[in-house]
């Protein structure tokens, strides 16, 4: 389990950073997904489109997840 502070901006912008030993931080502006690992000074890109995260990204997604308690999970 990870454990850190996360900051979300409608629409579809998320930035977490999390307590760890390697000072990670995940960053998402819209469609792209960063994870930077400033100990290590490397960052790795990730299409947002495959991401769990597109479904609190926006705010009618995340009104239904809450209203109705469901949330979709796609691999």
């Amino acid at each position: 389990m990870e454990k850190g502070t996360c900051i979300l901006k409608f629409p579809g912008k998320l930035k977490c950073k999390y307590f760890d030993k390697k000072e990670k931080e995940l960053v998402i502006n819209n469609k792209k997904l960063t994870i930077t690992q400033k100990k290590y000074n490397k960052t790795y890109y990730y299409p947002i489109s495959k991401s769990p995260f597109l479904n609190i990204l926006y705010k009618d997604k995340l009104l239904e997840i809450v209203k109705f308690g469901k949330i979709k999970i796609s691999n």
